[in-house]
């Protein structure tokens, strides 16, 4: 035998009753009716010493003993060619030696002792009630009965915890009057707190299945876990699903936080929310959004609606209908772009785009700009003729032209009921308590779990089921699963195995080997992951590592973020090496500059020194600092057909590019040109200190400073204002455009206005700046009025009402506000971030009673649907219509749930109420948790009144006036 069985769980039945029971009651059958068959059904479950179930057929010697070790042998017998299938194993008693009745008696107890393949087990186990209806031969009629007396599964323990009660046995937890289901032999390993919800699978053998709340819920694998919501299905190795609708994950460490019908169907697959969206390849991420699918591994689509990323380490930011199927390639939003299977190590740029070849940066637009405000240009929308060359207009406009004519400059000299405070913990399970607190414990652990901490004094601490979990310190919660601890001040572990939540006010939904060290960390799921620094973040994924003050990692493997504010949205082996760096994806891509990205790809590295700094390339390195920087084999502009291509490398000292005619650009010398050459030789100069316009359409330049001005507006742009001195201004093209303050720019677009000093409008319509270095990059109708405030585009967004809302920055979406200092909104519609360094991360909806509101200084609102953190430090994570009025109070999710005590939580469900200081509401419906550290596990209409009570779960409980 080459395993060395570890564990075994065994189950009993009698095979045959002697007992009838009438229509109307029960009756006594006749002596030739009460003759009860002697045999025993066993079955157990074997695995080795690493956990893993044995398959394999062993003889095994079977013994029933009058003690639990040494004492006399009252029976054996031996089966030969037992099968072990997957662990399971199951024989008759009896069937080759016959069970004598005289071996279970009253009042005596009886061990059974297994010896398989030559190895006895330890210990003996202890045959109860089930054994003893062999006795039943005796009872001819109920008279035998008279003297029995009442009995119940809960006992109380001897000092010193005479104050706590224990179950009798191994039990599961379930809600009853519900339609829960636990299925298996060793369901009292299992926690069901649900509305027909189901453990297990019917025909298996599952252990540590968990689920919280909910309706419809199916945990169905070893160590799956699901914390709330309907519908929602983890039918894998430590799977676990937040909350949400008609979700599956559907392979191990599969994760899902939220949303509608979602899929995670291979192994540590992630899905942040949203709809209809589904991973169905191991190490791949979709952050939220509609309709998105990604096949391939360590892809990763951030949101959008209908794309789809089938290609190893592919990238789609969003949008809609975007399709990325080359490895290693990228598509950062925008509509029904394509790059095809064989276009690897590429990036696509477009409007309905297509790209096709390899090792390819492609932008297919309309537009397509080079340069920063005062000397940036516009290329040609297509190739030009064999021989012509690129020239300017002066006013940023690139065309073909014959040699001959290439330029024609002008100068021109115009800018979250016991009778007393009792403990609770399940006896005969090996759990302990410890502490003079200990009333205050709830220990409902499957095997060997405890609470608190041998010489201290902790209190408020939750163990719901599971097998060797424990709750280090006060107010920590673990909910299930498998040697999972939580170690931090009101932390909480939800299930999985091998879980680590150290950090005060950590949370770790499940997974495995997942670490929780520092406060406010959050760990959604996967393997092996690691939130080390405050405020940090892990979706998902495998051996991640997030490891500074609000470091973020969504998903992939291996990935580390491990400087403040640091971003990796997925892939494998990325490292953001520096504050505010950001990596979308790829593979083995490194940034060690603060303020930098790099969107995907392979092995691309921002050294130290770059910062602010943009990289696109294959193996590439960046060290220069504000720098965009695209190193590629290919770079295009254009569709594939009509755009044209750029020279690999720099061409000799006064060459200009030359196309072909068929796409390709190269260096070729130029005869001529009108600037005036000057000293040093290879410098173009103008001979006075002069402005620069586009003439002939209207453009004007005010002020006594004109010559310090850029106008190559298409039609009727103004730099300065008439009556003042701006200087320094800069419209690059579009109509109609606007700069009017010292250092203000407009790129493009039409009617946008940059009245701020140092402000920026990049293009679009009817933008407006008015703050001190405020920027629109793009968008219709929005406004950007706080000092460094900052739109990235959309419709009719606000960042910052006054010039005292600093940094407020709007991502983008469609009637979105910021409009306080540092407060931020990702996107969605009508959505608003009103407090102190608030943040709105997305969705909303179509009117203003749809929209999410981050009032409290400090508070998050990740995303849902009419959602509001109204006091300082409160979080709701999604769902919809839920408020977060306590502060540092949280709502995980779900419909309509409140908070509104300090530090209070509601996990999910409906219509929960968490009022009390520190109160928790775990799930289910229409539950209120109203005064100080209570707490509700979950069920329906329950209300806990009284100061340190509790409900588990049920219909209508009331614990405390």
């Amino acid at each position: 035998m080459n395993k060395r069985p570890l564990f075994l769980s065994v189950f009993f039945m009698i095979v045959l009753t002697a007992v009838a029971y009438s229509q109307h009651g029960f009756s006594i059958g006749t002596p030739s009716e009460r003759s009860v068959p002697q045999l025993l059904n066993y079955q157990g479950y074997l695995t080795d010493t690493l956990q893993i179930p044995l398959d394999d057929t062993l003889d095994m010697v079977f013994k029933i003993y009058d003690a639990s070790s040494g004492g006399n042998e009252l029976w054996n017998e031996t089966q030969t060619g037992v099968i072990i299938e997957r662990g399971v194993f199951s024989v008759l008693l009896g069937s080759v030696n016959a069970i004598p009745d005289s071996v279970f008696t009253v009042d005596t107890a009886r061990w059974l002792e297994l010896t398989v393949g030559g190895e006895v087990l330890s210990p003996r186990t202890r045959i109860t009630s089930v054994g003893y209806a062999y006795t039943a031969t005796y009872s001819d009629t109920a008279e035998y009965a008279r003297n029995a007396t009442a009995d119940n599964d809960w006992t109380r323990g001897s000092a010193p915890l005479d104050s706590v009660l224990f179950t009798a046995d191994y039990l599961g937890i379930a809600r009853g009057g519900a339609g829960n289901m636990l299925f298996g032999n060793d369901v009292y390993t299992h926690t069901n707190l649900g509305i027909a919800c189901t453990t297990g699978t019917s025909g298996e053998d599952l252990v540590y299945c968990t689920v919280t709340g909910g309706y419809g819920n199916i945990a169905a694998w070893n160590g799956a876990t699901i914390s709330g919501g309907s519908s929602n299905t983890a039918d894998s190795a430590y799977a676990v699903i937040g909350g949400g609708e008609s979700n599956t994950a559907s392979h191990w460490y599969a994760t899902i936080s939220g949303g509608w019908n979602n899929s995670a169907e291979d192994a540590c697959a992630t899905i942040g929310g949203g709809q209809d969206n589904t991973v169905i390849n191991r190490y791949a991420t979709i952050g939220g959004g509609e309709s998105n699918e990604v096949s391939g591994n360590y892809g990763v689509v951030s949101g959008g609606d209908n794309n789809n990323c089938s290609a190893y380490y592919g990238t789609i930011g969003g949008g809609s209908q975007n399709y990325v199927g080359g490895s290693y390639s990228a598509i950062l939003g925008g509509y029904a772009d394509t790059i095809t299977t064989g276009a690897g190590y590429s990036y696509l740029f477009g409007i309905a785009g297509k790209l096709t070849q390899d090792s390819t940066f492609m932008v297919d637009m309309p537009h397509i700009r080079f340069g920063d405000e005062s000397t940036g240009y516009e290329f040609p929308a297509a190739d030009g003729a064999a021989d012509q060359v690129m020239v300017t207009d002066g006013s940023g406009q690139l065309s073909w032209t014959s040699g001959s004519s290439w330029s024609k400059w002008t100068v021109s000299d115009s800018v979250l009921y016991t009778k007393n405070r009792w403990g609770v913990a399940r006896g005969g399970a090996g759990n302990v308590l410890y502490g003079t607190n200990t009333y205050t414990h709830t220990n409902l652990g499957g095997f060997q779990c405890a609470t608190g901490v041998d010489g201290e004094n902790y209190s408020y601490i939750t163990v719901c089921g599971g097998y060797n979990n424990r709750g280090d310190s006060s107010y920590s919660t673990v909910v299930g699963g498998y040697q999972n601890r939580a170690y931090g001040a009101s932390s909480f572990v939800g299930g999985g195995s091998g879980n680590t939540g150290g950090g005060y006010q950590s949370f770790i939904g499940g997974g495995a080997s997942n670490t929780t060290s520092h406060s406010h960390t959050v760990v959604a799921g996967g393997l092996s992951n690691d939130a080390g620094g405050d405020y940090s973040v892990i979706s998902g994924g495998r051996d991640n590592t997030a490891g500074a003050y609000a470091a973020v990692v969504a998903g992939g493997r291996n990935n580390s973020a491990d400087y403040n504010y640091a971003v990796i949205s997925g892939g494998y082996n990325n490292t953001a090496g520096s504050p505010y760096a950001v990596i979308g994806g790829g593979n083995a891509n490194f940034i060690e500059s603060a303020y930098s990205a790099i969107l995907g790809g392979y092995a691309d590295t921002i050294a130290a020194g770059a910062s602010y700094s943009y990289l696109f390339g294959i193996t590439s390195k960046l060290t220069q600092d504000s720098t965009f920087m695209v190193d590629m084999p290919h770079i295009r502009f254009g569709d594939e057909s009509t755009g044209y291509e750029f020279p690999a490398a720099d061409g000799f000292a006064n060459q200009a590019m030359v196309t072909d005619g068929s796409g390709q650009l190269s260096w070729a010398d130029i005869e001529d040109n009108d600037w005036i050459r000057g000293s040093p030789d290879s410098v173009l100069f103008t001979t006075k200190a002069l402005g620069v316009a586009r003439g002939g359409v209207g453009n004007i330049l005010y002020g006594d400073y004109v010559y310090r001005h850029l106008n190559f507006g298409g039609y009727a742009c103004t730099t300065g204002t008439d009556g003042s001195n701006w200087t320094y201004l800069v419209i690059c093209g579009g109509y109609g455009n606007l700069a009017d303050s010292s250092y203000a720019a407009v790129v493009n677009g039409i009617r946008n206005k940059a009245r701020g000093q140092y402000s920026f409008i990049g293009s679009g319509h009817y933008n407006y700046t008015t703050g001190q270095a405020s920027a629109v990059c793009g968008g219709r109708s929005n406004e950007a009025d706080g000092f460094r405030s900052f739109i990235g585009g959309g419709y009719s967004n606000e960042a910052g009402d006054s010039p005292s809302d600093t940094a407020a920055v709007v991502s983008g979406g469609w009637d979105n506000s910021a409009t306080a200092r540092y407060s931020f909104v990702g996107g969605g519609k009508n959505n608003n971030a009103r407090g102190l360094y608030s943040v709105v991360s997305g969705g909303g909806g179509s009117t203003a009673a749809d929209s999410n509101s981050a009032r409290g200084d400090y508070s998050v609102v990740a995303g849902g649907s009419g959602n509001i953190a109204t006091n300082s430090y409160s979080t709701v994570s999604g769902g919809g219509d839920n408020t977060a009025g306590g502060s540092y109070s949280t709502v995980n999710g779900g419909w309509s749930n409140s908070t509104a005590g300090t530090s209070s939580i509601v996990g999910g469900g409906y219509m929960n109420k968490a009022n009390g200081y520190t109160s928790v509401v775990a799930g289910g419906r229409v539950n209120t948790a109203n005064n100080y550290y209570t707490a509700i596990c979950g069920g329906y209409a329950d209300t806990v009144n009284g100061h340190y009570s509790g409900a588990l779960s049920g219909y209508s409980n009331l614990a405390g006036d």
